[in-house]
């Protein structure tokens, strides 16, 4: 009876360590690189912001985003604006007070006249003006640049590993881990400059205009091989 409660715990024992064996971490020779590379990320168009400030009486409340809507038309024709602020109150005259927010993105071109056109579809009780304009690149814009310049340094990486290889082939090197990290650096706030620059001059003269932000990436890599031990 002893002597078989003996052999289970030996066998037990052995399962133990053979189990821990395998769960134990496989030792690994590494090599850790840093790799740095830049894109601009470049956009033709900006993103414009439109203040809407009313005051109107209960039957033209009824209608009024309609109005607000073709409005923004009359500013960019066939573009797709978006309303993202409506704030609604009443005054001391029992008036509805209306402060609306819509923005858009507009190239280049349909920005030569706007300030002309918000000052156009503006009228007693409504009051139109430019809330902002940045020229920033869309999310579209940036995950593109981030997609080729993934591409590009997964492409150095690649090349890394297989010089590391030449030089040590009987080490079989792979990569074990690789670590992004990104830094956008936008351009200097300019919108009014450019706004009052495009106003004045003609169309023709600033068609295919681009701007952008600069986008630095930075791969942290780790190669690694087995080590082999004796």
């Amino acid at each position: 009876m002893y002597y078989l409660k003996f052999i289970a715990a030996i066998s037990l024992g052995l399962i133990s360590s053979i189990g821990f064996a395998e769960n134990k971490p496989v030792p690994l020779n590494t090599v850790k690189l840093q790799l740095n590379d830049e894109a601009w990320v470049k956009t033709a168009n900006a993103k414009v912001v439109i203040a809407i400030d009313a005051t109107l009486d209960q039957a033209q409340l009824a209608n009024i985003h309609g109005q607000i809507m073709a409005n923004l038309q009359k500013i960019a024709q066939n573009t797709d604006w978006h309303i993202t602020q409506f704030n609604r109150s009443k005054d001391q005259s029992n008036l509805e007070r209306l402060q609306v927010l819509a923005e858009a993105r507009l190239k280049e071109p349909e920005l030569a006249q706007i300030s002309k056109r918000v000052d156009a579809v503006s009228k007693p009780g409504a009051a139109y003006r430019i809330a902002g304009i940045e020229f920033n690149p869309s999310l579209a814009d940036l995950e593109k640049a981030r997609t080729d310049l993934r591409e590009k340094m997964y492409q150095q990486i690649k090349a890394e590993l297989a010089n590391l290889n030449k030089v040590y082939p009987e080490a079989h090197y792979f990569v074990h881990d690789i670590m992004f990290r990104e830094n956008t650096l936008p351009l200097l706030n300019r919108n009014k400059l450019m706004m009052l620059a495009m106003d004045s001059v003609p169309q023709a003269d600033h068609q295919g205009l681009q701007v952008g932000n600069q986008l630095q990436l930075t791969a942290d890599v780790v190669l690694a091989a087995n080590l082999i031990t004796q």
